[in-house]
């Protein structure tokens, strides 16, 4: 598990990245029968202030003071 935390002020716009390998095998594997996901997932909690994550598709995506974000960890994605 990785976290990072933002200097006060805010934090300077990411990249378009992704946080894991879209190469790894596990991102072309389905779901296992009971359910669990078979690759990593990405989470952004915004602590202490709205945040905004900017997805694939170019769209902002607001995230709420204490709400969260979730997807694959492949995913290409901007954050600032």
């Amino acid at each position: 598990m990785n976290s990072l935390r933002s200097l006060k002020g805010g934090s300077k716009a990411q990249a378009y990245h992704a946080d894991d390998d879209k190469n790894l095998r596990c991102f072309r594997e389905s779901l296992r029968q009971d359910g669990s996901l078979p690759y990593h997932l990405s989470v952004l909690v915004a602590l202490e202030r709205d945040m905004v994550v900017v997805d694939f598709r170019g769209d902002e995506v607001k995230i709420p003071k204490y709400g969260a974000a979730v997807w694959r960890g492949d995913t290409s994605h901007a954050g600032g």
